[in-house]
């Protein structure tokens, strides 16, 4: 199984310390963003791992530093997903305010539609003179 082998908080854009030999798998991703700097030479190379997450190949045993260098689009993003939620909950919210109001609306229309149609079909139904046509 995984183990961590930086110590850092969870949500941190950089984590250093002691590095074993082998494999090192971020969790987090975009895999592009993340870069891995040792003190034993050269960048270790990145590859994506399960499609997402970067993992860096470390022959020797050094120290290291795993960064994030996403730039502000991450928070762009975040923030836009918050925006978007809100203004969905918000559309659900009136939608049924809206809902209520176009009812009351139509069922005045209706009852003044229908009133119309009566009177319509009332006087059709006398003739000039008065009489119920035969």
């Amino acid at each position: 199984g995984a183990r961590p082998v930086l110590p850092g908080a969870a949500a941190a854009r950089s984590y250093s310390g002691p590095l074993s030999a082998g494999t090192v798998v971020a969790s987090v991703a975009p895999a592009g963003d993340w870069s891995l700097t040792t003190a034993s030479g050269p960048e270790p190379t990145r590859r994506a791992t399960t499609g997402w997450a970067p993992s860096f190949h470390v022959p020797v045993s050094t120290t290291g530093t795993l960064r994030f260098d996403g730039g502000p689009l991450p928070l762009l993003s975040g923030l836009w997903s918050a925006v978007a939620w809100g203004l969905a909950v918000t559309a659900l919210i009136d939608r049924r305010r809206i809902r209520r109001r176009l009812e009351l609306v139509g069922r005045t229309r209706a009852r003044a539609a229908g009133r119309a149609r009566r009177s319509t079909v009332d006087d059709e139904a006398w003739d000039d003179d008065g009489m119920v046509p035969s």
